[in-house]
Protein backbone atom coordinates (compact mmCIF):
# COMPACT_ATOMS: atom_id res chain seq x y z
CA UNK A 1 0.00 0.00 0.00
CA UNK A 2 1.38 3.40 -1.00
CA UNK A 3 0.94 5.92 1.83
CA UNK A 4 2.06 8.86 -0.31
CA UNK A 5 -1.02 9.09 -2.48
CA UNK A 6 -3.76 11.69 -2.33
CA UNK A 7 -6.87 10.13 -0.85
CA UNK A 8 -9.37 12.99 -0.96
CA UNK A 9 -11.14 11.93 -4.13
CA UNK A 10 -11.56 8.31 -3.02
CA UNK A 11 -12.96 9.26 0.39
CA UNK A 12 -15.34 12.12 -0.33
CA UNK A 13 -17.88 10.67 2.09
CA UNK A 14 -15.41 11.56 4.83
CA UNK A 15 -16.10 15.28 4.43
CA UNK A 16 -19.48 14.88 6.12
CA UNK A 17 -17.71 14.02 9.35
CA UNK A 18 -14.27 15.47 8.81
CA UNK A 19 -13.97 17.72 11.83
CA UNK A 20 -15.52 16.51 15.02
CA UNK A 21 -15.84 18.49 18.20
CA UNK A 22 -18.09 17.78 21.15
CA UNK A 23 -18.36 19.10 24.66
CA UNK A 24 -18.47 15.50 25.80
CA UNK A 25 -14.84 14.37 25.90
CA UNK A 26 -14.07 10.73 26.58
CA UNK A 27 -10.62 10.05 27.90
CA UNK A 28 -9.06 7.59 30.30
CA UNK A 29 -7.64 10.02 32.93
CA UNK A 30 -10.76 11.82 34.11
CA UNK A 31 -8.77 14.44 36.01
CA UNK A 32 -7.59 15.85 32.66
CA UNK A 33 -11.02 16.04 31.02
CA UNK A 34 -11.39 19.82 31.39
CA UNK A 35 -7.90 20.45 30.01
CA UNK A 36 -8.48 18.13 27.06
CA UNK A 37 -11.80 19.78 26.31
CA UNK A 38 -10.06 23.13 25.94
CA UNK A 39 -7.31 21.59 23.79
CA UNK A 40 -9.91 19.95 21.53
CA UNK A 41 -11.77 23.23 21.15
CA UNK A 42 -8.55 25.07 20.28
CA UNK A 43 -7.67 22.39 17.70
CA UNK A 44 -11.12 22.71 16.18
CA UNK A 45 -10.73 26.51 15.95
CA UNK A 46 -7.28 26.13 14.33
CA UNK A 47 -8.68 23.75 11.72
CA UNK A 48 -11.59 26.05 10.87
CA UNK A 49 -9.14 28.94 10.42
CA UNK A 50 -7.03 26.88 8.03
CA UNK A 51 -4.18 26.12 10.43
CA UNK A 52 -4.29 22.44 9.60
CA UNK A 53 -0.79 21.53 10.68
CA UNK A 54 -1.31 23.09 14.09
CA UNK A 55 -4.69 21.38 14.42
CA UNK A 56 -3.18 18.04 13.44
CA UNK A 57 -0.42 18.37 16.02
CA UNK A 58 -2.95 19.17 18.76
CA UNK A 59 -5.31 16.35 17.85
CA UNK A 60 -2.45 13.87 17.58
CA UNK A 61 -1.35 14.79 21.10
CA UNK A 62 -4.91 14.20 22.32
CA UNK A 63 -5.10 10.91 20.42
CA UNK A 64 -2.00 9.66 22.19
CA UNK A 65 -3.89 10.22 25.46
CA UNK A 66 -6.75 8.01 24.21
CA UNK A 67 -9.02 11.01 23.69
CA UNK A 68 -11.64 9.81 21.17
CA UNK A 69 -12.09 13.22 19.51
CA UNK A 70 -8.36 13.42 19.01
CA UNK A 71 -8.24 9.84 17.71
CA UNK A 72 -11.04 10.32 15.20
CA UNK A 73 -9.74 13.61 13.81
CA UNK A 74 -6.16 12.36 13.68
CA UNK A 75 -7.31 9.38 11.61
CA UNK A 76 -9.33 11.65 9.32
CA UNK A 77 -6.37 13.97 8.72
CA UNK A 78 -4.04 11.07 7.96
CA UNK A 79 -6.59 9.64 5.54
CA UNK A 80 -7.18 12.93 3.72
CA UNK A 81 -3.63 14.28 3.98
CA UNK A 82 -4.70 17.45 5.78
CA UNK A 83 -2.02 18.97 8.02
CA UNK A 84 0.22 15.95 7.49
CA UNK A 85 1.34 13.56 4.78
CA UNK A 86 -1.38 11.08 3.85
CA UNK A 87 -0.92 7.71 5.52
CA UNK A 88 -3.41 4.90 5.13
CA UNK A 89 -1.69 2.75 7.71
CA UNK A 90 -1.78 5.52 10.32
CA UNK A 91 -5.41 6.32 9.55
CA UNK A 92 -6.38 2.69 10.00
CA UNK A 93 -4.33 2.45 13.17
CA UNK A 94 -6.19 5.35 14.76
CA UNK A 95 -9.65 4.33 13.54
CA UNK A 96 -9.06 0.90 15.03
CA UNK A 97 -7.94 2.43 18.30
CA UNK A 98 -11.10 4.50 18.32
CA UNK A 99 -13.17 1.36 17.77
CA UNK A 100 -11.35 -0.34 20.64
CA UNK A 101 -12.40 2.57 22.87
CA UNK A 102 -16.00 2.37 21.67
CA UNK A 103 -16.05 5.55 19.55
CA UNK A 104 -19.10 5.37 17.21
CA UNK A 105 -17.62 7.80 14.64
CA UNK A 106 -14.51 5.64 14.30
CA UNK A 107 -16.80 2.64 13.81
CA UNK A 108 -18.63 4.49 11.05
CA UNK A 109 -15.46 5.50 9.20
CA UNK A 110 -13.77 2.12 9.52
CA UNK A 111 -16.99 0.42 8.46
CA UNK A 112 -17.15 2.53 5.30
CA UNK A 113 -13.56 1.67 4.44
CA UNK A 114 -14.27 -2.06 4.79
CA UNK A 115 -17.50 -1.85 2.80
CA UNK A 116 -15.89 0.05 -0.07
CA UNK A 117 -12.54 -1.75 0.06
CA UNK A 118 -10.63 1.51 0.44
CA UNK A 119 -7.15 1.07 1.88
CA UNK A 120 -8.21 -2.33 3.29
CA UNK A 121 -9.35 -5.60 1.76
CA UNK A 122 -13.08 -5.38 1.11
CA UNK A 123 -15.04 -7.09 3.88
CA UNK A 124 -18.76 -6.35 3.78
CA UNK A 125 -19.58 -8.45 6.84
CA UNK A 126 -17.12 -6.59 9.08
CA UNK A 127 -17.99 -3.23 7.57
CA UNK A 128 -21.71 -3.76 8.02
CA UNK A 129 -21.21 -4.79 11.65
CA UNK A 130 -19.31 -1.57 12.37
CA UNK A 131 -21.91 0.56 10.58
CA UNK A 132 -24.81 -1.04 12.43
CA UNK A 133 -23.05 -0.46 15.74
CA UNK A 134 -22.41 3.16 14.81
CA UNK A 135 -26.03 3.58 13.74
CA UNK A 136 -27.26 2.05 17.00
CA UNK A 137 -25.08 4.54 18.87
CA UNK A 138 -26.79 7.45 17.09
CA UNK A 139 -24.45 8.39 14.23
CA UNK A 140 -26.86 9.90 11.69
CA UNK A 141 -24.52 9.30 8.75
CA UNK A 142 -24.45 5.59 9.60
CA UNK A 143 -28.24 5.51 9.88
CA UNK A 144 -28.59 7.22 6.50
CA UNK A 145 -26.09 4.86 4.89
CA UNK A 146 -27.84 1.81 6.33
CA UNK A 147 -31.18 3.08 5.01
CA UNK A 148 -29.78 3.25 1.47
CA UNK A 149 -27.94 -0.04 1.79
CA UNK A 150 -30.99 -2.03 2.85
CA UNK A 151 -33.15 -0.40 0.19
CA UNK A 152 -30.65 -1.62 -2.42
CA UNK A 153 -30.77 -5.09 -0.83
CA UNK A 154 -34.56 -5.11 -1.10
CA UNK A 155 -35.03 -5.25 2.68
CA UNK A 156 -37.61 -2.49 3.03
CA UNK A 157 -38.40 -3.20 6.69
CA UNK A 158 -34.78 -2.85 7.77
CA UNK A 159 -34.40 0.28 5.63
CA UNK A 160 -37.44 1.89 7.23
CA UNK A 161 -36.12 0.99 10.67
CA UNK A 162 -32.89 2.95 10.08
CA UNK A 163 -34.79 5.77 8.42
CA UNK A 164 -36.90 6.01 11.57
CA UNK A 165 -33.76 6.09 13.72
CA UNK A 166 -32.29 8.92 11.64
CA UNK A 167 -35.58 10.82 11.88
CA UNK A 168 -35.69 10.34 15.66
CA UNK A 169 -32.13 11.63 15.73
CA UNK A 170 -33.23 14.93 14.20
CA UNK A 171 -32.45 14.40 10.50
CA UNK A 172 -34.96 16.55 8.62
CA UNK A 173 -34.69 14.74 5.27
CA UNK A 174 -35.30 11.39 6.93
CA UNK A 175 -38.37 12.80 8.68
CA UNK A 176 -39.77 14.00 5.35
CA UNK A 177 -39.12 10.64 3.71
CA UNK A 178 -40.73 8.82 6.62
CA UNK A 179 -43.99 10.69 6.14
CA UNK A 180 -44.37 9.05 2.72
CA UNK A 181 -44.27 5.54 4.20
CA UNK A 182 -47.49 3.75 5.25
CA UNK A 183 -47.98 3.11 8.98
CA UNK A 184 -47.97 -0.66 8.50
CA UNK A 185 -44.49 -0.61 6.96
CA UNK A 186 -43.15 1.55 9.78
CA UNK A 187 -44.56 -0.88 12.34
CA UNK A 188 -42.97 -3.84 10.56
CA UNK A 189 -39.57 -2.13 10.63
CA UNK A 190 -39.84 -1.31 14.32
CA UNK A 191 -40.28 -4.99 15.14
CA UNK A 192 -36.79 -5.65 13.76
CA UNK A 193 -35.19 -3.23 16.16
CA UNK A 194 -35.28 -2.64 19.93
CA UNK A 195 -39.01 -3.43 20.00
CA UNK A 196 -38.28 -7.01 19.01
CA UNK A 197 -35.71 -7.27 21.81
CA UNK A 198 -38.38 -6.01 24.20
CA UNK A 199 -40.82 -8.68 22.97
CA UNK A 200 -38.19 -11.38 23.41
CA UNK A 201 -37.43 -10.23 26.96
CA UNK A 202 -41.12 -10.14 27.85
CA UNK A 203 -41.77 -13.63 26.45
CA UNK A 204 -38.82 -14.94 28.44
CA UNK A 205 -40.39 -13.46 31.59
CA UNK A 206 -43.64 -15.29 30.80
CA UNK A 207 -41.81 -18.55 30.08
CA UNK A 208 -39.86 -18.32 33.33
CA UNK A 209 -43.11 -17.62 35.21
CA UNK A 210 -44.71 -20.74 33.75
CA UNK A 211 -41.77 -22.91 34.76
CA UNK A 212 -41.82 -21.37 38.23
CA UNK A 213 -45.59 -22.03 38.47
CA UNK A 214 -46.31 -18.34 38.90
CA UNK A 215 -49.88 -17.85 37.65
CA UNK A 216 -49.99 -14.23 38.78
CA UNK A 217 -47.09 -13.16 36.53
CA UNK A 218 -48.53 -15.16 33.63
CA UNK A 219 -51.77 -13.19 33.78
CA UNK A 220 -50.44 -9.82 35.02
CA UNK A 221 -50.35 -8.19 31.56
CA UNK A 222 -53.94 -9.03 30.65
CA UNK A 223 -56.19 -5.99 30.46
CA UNK A 224 -59.41 -6.35 32.50
CA UNK A 225 -61.47 -6.39 29.29
CA UNK A 226 -59.05 -8.57 27.31
CA UNK A 227 -60.67 -11.11 24.99
CA UNK A 228 -59.52 -14.58 26.07
CA UNK A 229 -60.42 -17.66 24.01
CA UNK A 230 -59.11 -21.12 25.01
CA UNK A 231 -59.62 -24.56 23.47
CA UNK A 232 -58.48 -27.32 25.81
CA UNK A 233 -57.40 -30.83 24.70
CA UNK A 234 -60.35 -32.91 23.52
CA UNK A 235 -62.58 -29.89 22.99
CA UNK A 236 -63.88 -28.72 19.62
CA UNK A 237 -64.86 -25.17 20.54
CA UNK A 238 -63.17 -22.26 22.22
CA UNK A 239 -64.28 -21.22 25.69
CA UNK A 240 -64.28 -17.61 26.86
CA UNK A 241 -62.35 -16.76 30.03
CA UNK A 242 -61.86 -13.67 32.13
CA UNK A 243 -58.34 -12.84 33.37
CA UNK A 244 -59.37 -14.06 36.85
CA UNK A 245 -60.67 -17.35 35.45
CA UNK A 246 -57.50 -17.88 33.43
CA UNK A 247 -55.43 -17.29 36.56
CA UNK A 248 -57.49 -19.96 38.34
CA UNK A 249 -56.97 -22.36 35.40
CA UNK A 250 -53.20 -21.92 35.63
CA UNK A 251 -53.32 -22.41 39.40
CA UNK A 252 -55.20 -25.68 38.89
CA UNK A 253 -52.69 -26.92 36.30
CA UNK A 254 -49.77 -26.18 38.61
CA UNK A 255 -51.38 -27.60 41.77
CA UNK A 256 -52.32 -30.91 40.11
CA UNK A 257 -48.98 -31.42 38.35
CA UNK A 258 -46.10 -33.21 40.02
CA UNK A 259 -43.79 -31.92 37.33
CA UNK A 260 -44.40 -29.22 34.76
CA UNK A 261 -42.19 -27.93 31.95
CA UNK A 262 -43.09 -25.07 29.57
CA UNK A 263 -41.04 -24.53 26.39
CA UNK A 264 -41.77 -21.89 23.75
CA UNK A 265 -40.28 -23.62 20.73
CA UNK A 266 -40.95 -20.88 18.16
CA UNK A 267 -42.64 -17.52 17.78
CA UNK A 268 -43.39 -14.95 15.10
CA UNK A 269 -44.06 -11.24 15.61
CA UNK A 270 -46.43 -9.48 13.21
CA UNK A 271 -47.33 -5.78 13.14
CA UNK A 272 -50.84 -4.45 13.63
CA UNK A 273 -51.99 -0.84 13.54
CA UNK A 274 -52.65 -0.93 17.29
CA UNK A 275 -49.61 -2.89 18.39
CA UNK A 276 -48.50 -6.38 17.43
CA UNK A 277 -49.53 -9.99 17.21
CA UNK A 278 -47.27 -12.71 18.60
CA UNK A 279 -47.87 -16.26 17.34
CA UNK A 280 -46.12 -18.97 19.35
CA UNK A 281 -45.78 -22.73 19.38
CA UNK A 282 -45.44 -24.09 22.92
CA UNK A 283 -44.62 -27.55 24.25
CA UNK A 284 -45.89 -28.47 27.73
CA UNK A 285 -44.65 -31.55 29.60
CA UNK A 286 -46.98 -32.42 32.47
CA UNK A 287 -46.59 -35.26 34.99
CA UNK A 288 -49.78 -35.81 36.99
CA UNK A 289 -51.31 -38.96 38.50
CA UNK A 290 -48.28 -40.97 37.33
CA UNK A 291 -49.16 -40.03 33.75
CA UNK A 292 -46.98 -37.95 31.47
CA UNK A 293 -48.88 -35.71 29.09
CA UNK A 294 -47.23 -33.73 26.30
CA UNK A 295 -49.30 -30.87 24.96
CA UNK A 296 -48.62 -28.88 21.83
CA UNK A 297 -50.13 -25.44 22.23
CA UNK A 298 -50.70 -22.75 19.64
CA UNK A 299 -50.86 -19.30 21.25
CA UNK A 300 -51.79 -15.95 19.70
CA UNK A 301 -51.22 -12.80 21.77
CA UNK A 302 -52.38 -9.38 20.66
CA UNK A 303 -50.51 -6.76 22.67
CA UNK A 304 -49.47 -3.14 22.78
CA UNK A 305 -46.70 -1.29 24.58
CA UNK A 306 -47.91 1.35 27.03
CA UNK A 307 -45.24 3.31 28.94
CA UNK A 308 -42.73 0.44 28.70
CA UNK A 309 -45.30 -2.12 29.89
CA UNK A 310 -46.85 -4.73 27.65
CA UNK A 311 -50.64 -4.94 27.71
CA UNK A 312 -52.50 -7.96 26.33
CA UNK A 313 -55.71 -6.99 24.57
CA UNK A 314 -56.52 -10.48 23.27
CA UNK A 315 -55.31 -14.02 23.88
CA UNK A 316 -56.17 -17.19 21.98
CA UNK A 317 -54.86 -20.61 23.03
CA UNK A 318 -55.41 -23.99 21.39
CA UNK A 319 -53.92 -26.99 23.21
CA UNK A 320 -53.89 -30.58 21.96
CA UNK A 321 -52.19 -33.85 22.81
Amino acid sequence: MNDNITLKTSCRWLTTLFVYFSLSVHSAPQVNVHKEMIEALEAYADFKMGNHQKAFKAWKALAEKDNTQGIFNTANMYLAGEGTNPSCSQALRWYRRGVELGDPLSMYSLGRLYIEGQQVEKDEVTGLAYLREAGAAGVIEAQQWLTGYYLEQGDKEEAVYWLQRASDNGDHQSSLALKEIPDSERLASEIKGPLRASVHSWLKTLDDAANQRDANTLTANLLPDATIKIKLPGQNIYQTFTPKELNALWQNVFSTSYRYRFTRTDYEVLPTLNGMEIRSTIRENILADDTVRILKTEEVIKARLNENRWEITALKISARH
